[in-house]
């Protein structure tokens, strides 16, 4: 009984440890955006006092476009792992082409490559390897495309211009279905390995939290 009360006790400070630390890195994360964000609109509320009007540059413009757009991505990220957490993420399946999804994934990453502010298009060579004939796999497709899209994104983020990533799949024994990113860049730091499956193992939100968040929502079957 002592012992069934101490593993307990030991749970809910674990839990309550989690908590903040999740509090405090996605505060952190959020933190980042609105600082850009912020200055611009503090610099043009000055501009006010002595005019009616004002103007924006088009490089302001990008800049709040895009931090407000990773705002809007860090929001969704958190309120995905809030549900995975809570077990309440709810799975539309169908039965689609998982070597088609995987395609529409790789050319979309290629497509907006060139409009990034890193700009890695034509600098990043992607290999493809899809069996024949197609995978049939019955899971929610865009649960499906957003997976492959956060590791694709990671492996373009850590990888060197000149680099290149390999997207494959294939079908196990058992019927299940593997999708492979491999890249050529450095690759998860040792220290990262025993928490590579924990929620926020990298305050960078690199690797590990697209990780994180494929372990909880993998098992696509044919």
């Amino acid at each position: 009984m002592v012992d069934s009360l101490a593993q307990v006790n030991d749970q809910l400070k674990e839990h309550d440890r989690l908590q903040h630390e999740f509090i405090n890195i996605a505060a952190h994360e959020l933190r980042t955006p609105i600082q850009p964000i912020l200055r611009i609109a503090e610099i043009k509320e000055n501009e006010f006092n002595s005019k009616d009007e004002i103007t924006i540059s088009k490089e302001e413009m990008d800049l709040l476009v895009r931090n407000a757009r990773r705002l809007e991505r860090l929001s969704s990220d958190i309120l995905q792992v809030t549900r995975i957490e809570g077990r309440r993420l709810k799975l539309a399946k169908e039965q689609f082409d998982l070597n088609e999804k995987v395609r529409n994934v790789v050319d979309d990453i290629r497509n907006t490559l060139g409009s990034s502010a890193d700009a890695k298009k034509g600098l990043l060579a992607f290999n493809v390897e899809l069996p024949e004939p197609a995978i049939m796999v019955y899971a929610d497709k865009p649960k499906i495309y957003e997976m492959i899209s956060n590791l694709l994104n990671n492996a373009v983020k850590f990888t060197e211009n000149g680099g290149t990533i390999t997207v494959s799949a294939r079908t196990e024994k058992d019927g299940t279905v593997v999708v492979k990113v491999k890249d050529t860049g450095a690759g998860i730091v040792p220290e990262i390995m025993p928490r590579l499956f924990t929620k926020f193992a990298s305050q960078k939100r690199g690797r590990a939290w697209a990780v994180h968040r494929k372990e909880h929502c993998r098992g696509a079957r044919r």
